[in-house]
Order: C-alpha cells, then sequence, then structure tokens
C-alpha cells in the first residue's frame, strides 16, 4: 500500500477508536481534562484524539520500517480485528473495574495485553512497537498531567501521576496498531501482484 494511504488509514482508524475508549475513562471519572479546549470529539478534546492519532500514524511507520526485517513466509495478516479489540476491552475495563483495586487491575490488564499479543500477533515487531508505544505513551502522559492538562482520579494508585495500568493501554494500541500496519501493507502488495 501507499504510504500515503497507510497512513490515512491508520489516521482514520485512530480518530474514530479514541474517543469511545477515551469516553470510558471520562464518564468513569477515571480521568478529567483541565485544559479542554473546544471544540470536542465526542467528550475528548480534539488536541487529545489529535495527538492520539498522530502517535498511531508515526507507530505505524516505525511498524513499517521493523516488518521489513521480518520472515515473509508468516502468514500474520489476520488478527487485527482481534487485536483492536482487545486495546478496546482493555482501555474499557481500566475505567470499569475497582479504582481501588489498581495493582489487581494492572495485573490483569497486562496480562490480557500479552495473551491478545501471543493470540493474535507473536512477532518481535508487535513487541518491539508495543513496548515503544508503552513506554512513550505513558511518559507522555506523566508530562501532560504535570503540566495540568488533565489528570487522572485521586483514588487510583499513580506512578508520577498515572495509573499503574497506563503501559497496558498503551501496549495494547502499539500491538494492534503494528498488526494493522502489517494487514495494510501485506493486503495492498498481494492484491497488487
Amino acid at each position: 500500500m501507499e504510504a500515503w494511504k497507510r497512513r490515512l488509514a491508520l489516521a482514520a482508524i485512530g480518530s474514530v477508536l479514541t474517543p469511545v475508549g477515551d469516553h470510558a475513562h471520562i464518564s468513569s471519572g477515571a480521568t478529567g481534562y483541565d485544559y479542554a479546549l473546544r471544540p470536542m470529539i465526542a467528550s475528548s478534546p480534539w488536541w487529545f484524539v489529535l495527538s492520539v492519532v498522530a502517535f498511531v500514524v508515526v507507530l505505524g511507520e516505525v511498524a513499517t520500517q521493523l516488518q521489513r526485517s521480518e520472515s515473509q513466509n508468516a502468514d500474520l495478516t489476520s488478527g487485527g480485528a482481534g487485536l483492536v479489540a482487545t486495546c478496546l476491552v482493555v482501555w474499557s475495563l481500566s475505567a470499569a473495574l475497582p479504582f481501588e483495586q489498581a495493582y489487581s487491575v494492572t495485573v490483569a490488564l497486562s496480562a490480557m495485553t500479552m495473551i491478545g499479543w501471543a493470540a493474535f500477533e507473536r512477532t518481535r515487531t508487535g513487541l518491539i512497537v508495543g513496548v515503544l508505544a508503552g513506554a512513550i505513551g505513558t511518559a507522555t502522559e506523566m508530562l501532560l498531567v504535570s503540566r495540568g492538562w488533565f489528570h487522572y482520579a485521586p483514588v487510583l494508585r499513580q506512578i508520577s501521576g498515572v495509573p499503574t495500568w497506563l503501559f497496558a493501554i498503551h501496549f495494547s494500541a502499539g500491538v494492534a496498531v503494528s498488526q494493522l500496519t502489517r494487514v495494510l501493507n501485506r493486503g495492498a502488495s498481494t492484491s497488487s501482484t
């Protein structure tokens, strides 16, 4: 697939799914926006949705570069929908499960993300992109929380202002982006032959 088409597809997917996942946090009180510039996209500030979409596109580019070194024999062009569903379930459950049980929730959500990776992805690229997404996404949210752009509920056990389960959400998103990128790239290459 041409790079611009892949980027546009990832941006479209991210722009639809980000407000869906974020709404769970907002409606449960897990997340509150202190700097919510208008307009809003559903219940999410536009800057949040735009920053997540940009991150998704960048992760797609990283995945594309890493996937070039993978074995071309593996049939890994399925599983994108399963990983997107895993990501949305992890995101939603992080808001629905008891806030007071943050460490237990962290363990459960982390296990879910690894099961999603093992069931639908199973590649070194997916693992690398997941870890990058987890680390960069969590660090970025720590910075934004410290600057007063948004906050997490005080009852959540936190590290530098973010919940302990946040890495799991970003990890699952990174693995989903890696697999969606693979599907987009391989799907286009097989249809052009």
